[in-house]
């Protein structure tokens, strides 16, 4: 389903349409891109010296109760997968492929009734190939960016605020089995052919979407086309 969005911009409307997935849309595919619910943000996330993410307590929005959330994320990026411990141990035990969970340090009040809680986040050591030449990328001056740049151009699709992901199935089929990987390309980042792992969406196979959807996670799904290519 579509819905249109009008926002008001002063002395014009920006037009934008998005995309609501029915879960009989979903069983169509194979691959997912992940994002965790726009409810579910938050405000300031970063990745320290150690290479650590780590939410400051300001990085929690006040009206966001955790232990309502499988998983979150960055308000501003989405790209950031941070999920807590009850969750990982589902997520461990399944043993995906490529999927990594590593520690997070985050200052969340603790819970009179559950304690604290701990967080880690989910990330991956796989990535994916470019994307296919059906997308479409424009660069700051609106020109087209092809497959093999891994920065400098955000993707377009029509009128529609999330763009969906597309690849060969000629690349996907030489890759080795796989449930959780990163985009090569870092959308979003500024162009300077530098790639940049945290700007990198999460892309997950239908295995992992199956134990997310049998668990009843809260999870925004934006399915992944391979075209016949």
């Amino acid at each position: 389903m579509t819905t249109v969005q009008l926002s008001d911009q002063s002395k014009y409307y920006q037009l934008s349409l998005h995309r609501q997935y029915s879960p009989e849309d979903l069983e169509e595919f194979e691959l997912f891109e992940l994002h965790a619910p726009s409810e579910a943000g938050l405000l300031s996330v970063e990745r320290i010296s150690d290479g650590t993410l780590s939410v400051p307590a300001i990085g929690f929005p006040d009206d966001l109760e955790t232990d309502d959330w499988d998983f979150m994320g960055d308000a501003a990026l989405g790209e950031w997968h941070i999920v807590p411990d009850c969750v990982r141990d589902i997520l461990a035990a399944a043993q995906f492929a490529h999927q990594v969970l590593l520690p997070v340090e985050a200052e969340v009040p603790p819970n009179p009734q559950k304690g604290v809680r701990s967080y880690w986040e989910l990330t991956s050591d796989f990535v994916l190939p470019p994307v296919s030449p059906s997308m479409v990328r424009l660069d700051d001056n609106c020109k087209r960016v092809w497959p093999g740049r891994p920065t400098g151009g955000q993707r377009i699709e029509g009128l529609y605020n999330r763009a969906e992901l597309h690849y060969r199935g000629s690349d996907l089929r030489t890759l080795e089995p796989l449930d959780v990987a990163r985009t090569f390309e870092s959308f979003w980042s500024p162009d300077d052919n530098q790639r940049r792992p945290d700007s990198c969406p999460l892309v997950v196979s239908k295995r992992f979407y199956n134990l997310c959807r049998d668990h009843g996670f809260k999870i925004d799904w934006v399915p992944v086309h391979i075209d016949p290519i």
